[in-house]
């Protein structure tokens, strides 16, 4: 299933469990940045290896390590990826999601490549689904594992995790978790994001909260600079951490996110939209009942004091 591995797709997802447990064994023990040491890499590149480390960036712009050309170029990947989704969401027009990811995918970004084999129907074309899933593995892995990192690499770690999942390679969960931790350490939000929650909200509570307040971070820092899909993220991040929404920052992240045209943050906004609207009829209506309960209370005292005062005359 994956080239770099080669053979055959039970001996290549053994490599790449192989791969993935020696680099998380490798954090565990030297507490430095993931994949430092590949076993899988030639001794030529452990020179390297340091480089996976991002340099320092301008805290207050995303991927601001990287060349406005850089950024700008990842933006419309990941906006053709989230417009993507609000063509199926809002419109229900699969046709032109699937060209939009194509143009995402031709480009180079894998996320969207990823995402094609679940749109396409391959109508038992096993082999043709296997040879789409090692495109977008190539290209993830290429981007997650670069020695020098690109704009696009923590978001293939991101993937590249999801992919392990969702292809129940051997030692998935291990795999899964150094891929995301590695995507944070690149300043992937969503890697931050589901690090946070799948391996350290029961067991780390405050290593939790600066992960999940990372995520949101970096996502702001990605929503102010035009992508639909990390407006999202944040708005679900802060939901995740706070599980609640009292200031209304996730509701604005939302909203921005459906302006940007994210199918998903324009779902989100229909939905708060349709319970508020509930919520306000509801509140209508008890004050409706609330006032005639009043009304009928002032009535009935009414008509009990003409009642006492009409004794009072016949006395």
């Amino acid at each position: 299933m994956i080239q770099a591995f080669n053979t055959t797709k039970k001996t290549a997802l053994k490599q790449l469990a192989f791969f993935a447990f020696s680099a998380f064994v490798a954090l565990n023990l030297s507490g430095c940045a993931l994949f430092q040491n590949l076993q899988s890499k030639a001794k030529s590149q452990e020179k390297t290896a340091s480089q996976t480390k991002v340099k320092k960036a301008n805290p207050n712009v995303f991927g601001g390590q990287f060349s406005e050309e850089s950024r700008e170029e990842f933006r419309q990947l990941m906006q053709l990826y989230a417009n993507a989704y609000y063509e199926v969401v809002t419109n229900e027009d699969y046709g032109k999601a699937t060209q939009m990811l194509n143009e995402s995918c031709n480009r180079g970004l894998g996320t969207s490549c990823f995402l094609l084999v679940s749109f396409e129907d391959y109508d038992g074309e096993e082999e043709r689904r296997e040879e789409d899933i090692e495109i977008a593995a190539e290209k993830l892995k290429h981007d997650c594992f670069a020695p020098k990192p690109t704009i696009r690499s923590g978001a293939s770690c991101a993937t590249l995790a999801e992919l392990v999942k969702k292809e129940k390679v051997e030692y998935a969960e291990v795999i899964e978790q150094a891929l995301y931790d590695k995507g944070c350490q690149l300043n992937d939000p969503l890697s931050c994001a589901r690090y946070a929650a799948n391996y350290l909200k029961n067991e780390e509570p405050d290593l939790y909260k600066r992960y999940a307040n990372k995520a949101i971070r970096q996502a702001a820092l990605g929503c102010n600079h035009g992508m639909g899909f990390y407006c999202l993220l944040a708005a679900n991040t802060i939901q995740m951490l706070y599980q609640e929404d009292k200031d209304g920052k996730a509701k604005g992240f939302w909203k921005r996110g459906c302006e940007l045209k994210d199918g998903s943050s324009c779902y989100m906004v229909k939905s708060i939209e349709q319970r508020e609207k509930l919520e306000r009829m509801l509140k209508q209506k008890q004050e409706a009942e609330k006032a005639a309960q009043k009304e009928a209370s002032k009535r009935g005292t009414q008509t009990k004091t003409d009642s006492n005062e009409s004794e009072v005359k016949t006395n």
